[in-house]
């Protein structure tokens, strides 16, 4: 079996890539951010941030070009990521999108997040607001790079 880092299996995945597909996926994974921390979740997760000594500023312009571009850069790698799992593993529907989005939040992101909120000592209600958005914007990533390959 060939290992998928080869330079062939790189380049097939590559030359096969819907960069449309990852570059949606990053614009509706930022775009979920918006909507997660500011009308679904924004009053809890600032009273709990609150609650551990942080406070949201209104920050100035050169700040919020700061947290889009690093929201955006993260939201892209997290995208090409789910694209060159999901090709490589065969994923080509909807379904295994989201099984796979759902295995990779599981096993990967939830205990990630979850090592630094441990050390932090924030709050369990901070870390589903925050764990919950990660792993709807993974599986929202896994599917539609599978799909739309």
């Amino acid at each position: 079996m060939e290992n998928m880092f080869s330079m062939a299996m790189t380049k097939e995945f590559l030359s096969t890539l819907n960069i449309l597909a990852v570059l949606v996926s990053t614009i509706l994974f930022f775009g979920l951010g918006f909507v997660w921390y500011s009308m679904l979740f924004g009053k809890a997760w600032v009273e709990e941030l609150k609650k551990h000594g942080v406070t949201i500023k209104d920050p100035d312009q050169s700040g919020m070009i700061k947290a889009f571009a690093v929201s955006i850069i993260c939201s892209f790698l997290i995208a090409f990521g789910m694209a060159f799992i999901d090709y490589h593993a065969g994923v080509a529907t909807w379904m295994a999108g989201l099984k796979m989005g759902i295995a990779i939040s599981v096993f990967l992101g939830l205990p990630i997040i979850g090592l630094g909120f441990n050390w932090e000592g924030k709050s369990m209600k901070l870390f589903m607001i925050d764990a919950s958005y990660t792993t709807a914007g993974i599986i929202l990533s896994a599917v539609i790079c599978g799909v739309w390959r």
